[in-house]
């Protein structure tokens, strides 16, 4: 018995003569635990020209991470040469630097920002001194 027919006959209706579906049910495939998926997400880094003599010139760089932080860290091991140039000797960011997340001021909790992909990430710096 197809599974139309079950359905049919589960809910006490009767099965007409030449019945045929109009419409296929598809089974649905058997994930794994959702919870146990990693999704990657991949954003955008836009670099201060400071910064870009540490990355070979390069104005933007494409990292993977769910959060601002996340970004920011993958970027650093990618290009060790920055991190003490984006964060101080306890991980926080440098005083001087200021990030936006798609154009907007990340400011405060900057590196617990959730990321999706496409987000861009910019990495400016404050100007300092007198």
């Amino acid at each position: 018995m197809s599974i139309y027919k079950r359905l049919l006959s589960a809910r006490g209706q009767p099965i007409p003569s030449g019945f045929a579906p109009k419409f296929i049910f598809k089974p649905v495939p058997k994930t794994t635990n959702s919870s146990a998926q990693e999704i990657r997400v991949s954003v955008t880094i836009h670099l201060h020209k400071a910064h870009r003599r540490f990355t070979a010139g390069q104005e933007r760089v494409d990292i993977e991470g769910q959060t601002v932080g996340e970004c920011l860290r993958n970027l650093v091991d990618r290009y060790p040469e920055l991190k003490p140039q984006l964060f101080d000797g306890k991980g926080r960011l440098q005083k001087t630097v200021e990030i936006y997340l798609n154009m907007a001021s990340a400011y405060p909790d900057e590196l617990a920002r959730p990321t999706t992909n496409g987000d861009r990430i910019h990495i400016t710096l404050m100007l300092a001194g007198g």
